[in-house]
């Protein structure tokens, strides 16, 4: 005959149960339990702080008005991009985008046909382009002149003018290429022009020294002509002298 073991029922356990774990959370403290509860929650991100805006530095824009510098500063400001002119009194003034285009437009309109072709405003942008082509005009007659004295010569020679007409035209057109502030022009005069300054030192220089040499050359046929006169007046005045030659 068989025993039969009897389970208590579940009503008993759950009130256990359900004591125990009001005694740990008691024992544990609310500091877990609010931990607990954090951990459940979701943790919301907080906003990043504003980085302070840079400034945006200025960028030159080259401009060629009649009244105003030759260039203009693209700036940023709260309203937008902005473009800062200075006028050649020294007032200033601020022109949006859209405005900048129209003066702009206004300007090329308004040149005459000259300094479209010269690509310059006004008669001060004439003056100089026409003082750049009587530079280059120089530059290029130093070739003519060494031409006409090699054909001259008949043979391949560098006259002393070659080096001036050189210096001078040279010169000019450095001027020139700085009111523009072309770089390849200025780079390639600058180191031209002393070149040609030292051809023109080492000319003096042979100058000098054949100078001397024709002087000396020179005294010396005086001092052969001295004693060749010397000689006849001695003659002439003894016969005898010369029978014994």
């Amino acid at each position: 005959m068989q025993s039969r073991v009897s389970l208590p029922s579940p009503a008993p356990l759950r009130a256990l149960l359900l004591a125990l774990v009001v005694v740990a959370g008691w024992a544990v403290g609310p500091d877990v339990t609010a931990a607990a509860t954090r951990q459940a929650t979701p943790a919301t991100a907080e906003p990043a702080p504003a980085e302070p805006a840079t400034a945006t530095p200025a960028v030159e824009v080259p401009i060629d008005w009649v009244g105003y510098r030759s260039r203009a500063e693209l700036v940023t400001t709260p309203e937008g991009p902005r473009y800062r002119l200075v006028r050649t009194d020294g007032t200033r003034e601020e022109l949006s985008p859209d405005a900048f285009a129209l003066r702009a437009i206004e300007v090329d309109r308004g040149r005459a046909p000259l300094e479209r072709a010269l690509n310059v405003n006004g008669w001060v942008g004439i003056a100089w382009v026409t003082f750049g082509l009587l530079g280059q005009v120089i530059f290029m007659g130093r070739m003519v002149v060494q031409w006409l004295a090699s054909e001259k010569e008949k043979r391949s020679i560098v006259p002393p003018t070659f080096w001036f007409l050189s210096l001078v035209g040279s010169v000019m057109l450095l001027t020139y290429f700085v009111w523009r502030w072309d770089v390849v022009g200025i780079l390639g005069q600058s180191l031209g022009s002393a070149i040609y300054v030292r051809n023109i030192m080492l000319k003096e220089v042979e100058a000098d020294r054949q100078g001397r040499a024709d002087l000396v050359k020179a005294r010396a046929e005086i001092s052969v002509a001295r004693a060749r006169a010397n000689t006849a007046k001695i003659m002439s005045e003894n016969p005898n002298a010369a029978r014994l030659q």
